[in-house]
């Protein structure tokens, strides 16, 4: 996967996991769930988990 123009890795199978590479990287721990709760915060990924649910 390739990141976007953020540098944000955003995964195709599974909608909302997104991870900052450079974050990651560098070890800065903080920025990567920063940015992993961003995007668990999106609609794509409430409607992911929403179908896993069932």
């Amino acid at each position: 996967l390739q990141p976007n123009s953020e540098g944000i890795i955003c995964s195709e199978n599974f909608p909302g996991l997104w991870l900052d590479k450079t974050a990651l990287l560098t070890g800065n721990l903080l920025k990567v769930i920063e940015v992993v709760q961003l995007g668990l915060a999106t609609v794509e990924h409430q409607n992911f988990a929403e179908k896993l649910s069932k």
